[in-house]
């Protein structure tokens, strides 16, 4: 069963429609969030927008190729990772699939219910944990790996969960993140105008990651995105 049969069952809807909504892809996840009248952080947790737009990045290659990378490195240790910003879950599964013990969490929770499905239709609840963010984080320096991609571009202050990150990570523990802040306008309302400045890699160092690589990471239109790669560094700083 492949993505959008898995969204038909969950969903109720006719193969049609799913195909529809995700056909849409951001321009139907901005035009909702433009009609919400609730706030971001209400629209984040409750809309059903990114089930159909993330649906379209199922079987992006770059994912699929990051995954099998860091499994040749990482995954034979199987070691816990954390895919923070998870969505219907396309990477925290191939990363299950390359011998990780995955955490994967979200703040939506139509993403969540679909990704326990998800999870529970391939018998892989020993394999990934599906949870919250606020409990994904508590837990101590026990991850050696850190995913968040297409995340810190929502939050208020990304350099404090980037601390969390840091704070979470095992000693030589390794981020790999994608920010693209410099996305804003009509296309994207989710994204804070107020951090259209900011750039990852300078971020990561300023919370005690040291930046290892960046490399092009894919497109939309004529934007290239970056994969940032950074350590978590023996000395910490402490949280401003």
């Amino acid at each position: 069963m492949d993505v959008v049969e898995e969204l038909c069952v969950f969903s109720g809807l006719s193969l049609g429609e799913v195909r529809l909504r995700m056909d849409e892809q951001i321009a139907r996840t901005a035009r909702l969030f433009n009609e919400f009248e609730g706030g971001a952080e209400s629209f984040y947790r409750s809309t059903d927008a990114y089930l159909f737009e993330l649906a379209n990045w199922e079987e992006d290659s770059h994912r699929s190729e990051l995954a099998a990378v860091l499994g040749g490195g990482l995954g034979g240790k199987r070691l816990s990772v954390l895919e923070y910003g998870c969505g219907i879950g396309s990477f925290a599964l191939k990363l299950a699939e390359q011998g990780f013990i995955v955490t994967a969490c979200d703040v939506n929770e139509p993403c969540l219910t679909f990704l326990r499905q998800r999870v529970a239709r391939r018998q892989w609840e020993q394999h990934v944990n599906v949870t919250s963010p606020d409990d994904a984080l508590s837990v101590g320096p026990v991850y050696g790996l850190i995913s968040c991609q297409h995340v810190l571009e929502h939050v208020t202050n990304p350099l404090h969960t980037l601390i969390r990150f840091r704070d979470c990570l095992m000693p030589g523990g390794m981020f790999v993140g994608i920010a693209p802040f410099s996305m804003v306008g009509p296309e994207f309302p989710e994204h804070d105008p107020k951090n259209a400045h900011l750039r990852l890699s300078s971020l990561c160092e300023e919370a005690g990651l040291r930046v290892e690589a960046i490399v092009p990471f894919g497109q939309v239109g004529n934007y290239t995105f970056e994969l940032v790669q950074a350590l978590k560094m023996d000395e910490q700083r402490k949280t401003p």
